[in-house]
């Protein structure tokens, strides 16, 4: 199902518990930072997997950072990636 990029936003941070910052975890302009106490690399990649099995972004797509001390982050991002 393609989703606009708000949509898939909204359900991310629903789907990764980004209601407030008690987890540690944050978002801002669809870029997400999981803090590892909250949820490890590993489970935040599956959640990721899964979520985009039935979803696209219409003219976007997601872009997985580089692993921190602190931060698994990711990004939803606008066009395509290159």
């Amino acid at each position: 199902m393609e989703k606009n990029k708000e949509t898939v936003i909204k359900e991310l941070r629903e789907l990764f518990e980004i209601s407030n910052r008690a987890n540690g975890s944050m978002e801002h302009d669809g870029k997400f930072l999981v803090n590892k106490m909250h949820m490890e690399r590993p489970e935040v990649i599956d959640k990721l997997q899964n979520y985009f099995n039935c979803t696209t972004i219409k003219d976007g797509y997601v872009s997985v950072g580089s692993i921190s001390f602190v931060y698994t982050d990711f990004c939803v991002c606008d066009g395509s990636p290159e």
